[in-house]
């Protein structure tokens, strides 16, 4: 037996600035595949903050009867495209399921800013396979500067992520270039 289940999640908390409101008004999208005695479990964030991040997974874990608050994923699409305002106080790094557990992060070919190294580190450090859209590269690493707001960002490739669950075969995701390590966090700046 197959059975798919989406649920849309909490909203963060509003505050005076209409772009922080915008953001934080974010759907966060929880998915859930069961086939058989396997299972799928993944969380698409928006721009959501980290406590509002705690809030919507607060309701999943009670929605599937968990009495704690972090909930085992498979993928995660990591909140406002890993900007380390977003992340903190979120604990997401703590629903890792499985050693092949994903966090997608999405973010622009021309930010210097985003994603942030400490974000990615988070991730890599709990055993997450962090994926990015794009990932930089080059024979040095980026120095920190102003936002660009055009162009790309020397020595970076743009992927586009595709990630598959299937009973039969598990977890898959591609391109295989996407994947980071530790050893590449050194391209990457952080707001901290």
């Amino acid at each position: 037996m197959r059975e798919s289940i989406a649920y849309a999640l909490g909203r963060g908390k509003l505050t005076t600035s209409v772009r922080e409101q915008l953001n934080l008004a974010s759907v966060i999208l929880a998915l859930r595949v069961r086939a058989d005695d396997k299972e799928f479990d993944g969380i698409l964030a928006g721009d959501i903050d980290g406590p509002g991040f705690c809030r919507a997974l607060k309701i999943y874990c009670e929605i599937n009867d968990r009495s704690d608050d972090i909930f085992p994923l498979d993928v995660v699409k990591v909140a406002h495209h890993a900007s380390l305002d977003s992340h903190k106080g979120s604990n997401v790094v703590l629903c890792r399921k499985s050693e092949m557990s994903i966090a997608a992060i999405s973010a622009g070919h021309d930010s210097r800013v985003l994603p942030d190294r400490e974000v990615i580190a988070e991730f890599l450090k709990a055993g997450w396979v962090v994926l990015l859209t794009n990932k930089r590269g080059s024979s040095r690493p980026i120095p920190d500067s102003p936002l660009t707001l055009s162009g790309v960002v020397e020595g970076t490739q743009c992927f586009d992520l595709k990630i598959s669950w299937s009973d039969a075969e598990g977890l898959r995701w591609a391109p295989s270039q996407s994947r980071i390590t530790v050893d590449e966090l050194q391209f990457y700046n952080t707001a901290a």
